[in-house]
């Protein structure tokens, strides 16, 4: 929960983004370490577009994220 904190260095960043593209590239990079592909781009982005907030959604995808087996091979 503190990654999705007000003052955290991710919420920081992300809230910096000026468009929605660079908003999912900051969580990849900040999560997995690369850029989302195509296919994963479409999904993040529909996500934060339809989660009751942007910031909902953008705590959706990094929870989602946190919860992969490749971040979990990667940490």
């Amino acid at each position: 929960h503190a990654m999705l904190a007000e003052g955290s260095v991710i919420y920081e960043t992300v809230k910096q983004q000026k468009s929605l593209k660079s908003v999912v590239d900051t969580i990849f990079l900040a999560i997995l370490t690369h850029a989302p592909d195509a296919a994963m781009r479409k999904l993040a982005e529909q996500e934060i577009k339809t989660a009751d907030s942007p910031a909902a959604g953008c705590g959706d995808l990094i929870w989602s994220l946190l919860n992969t087996r490749e971040f979990m091979f990667i940490e």
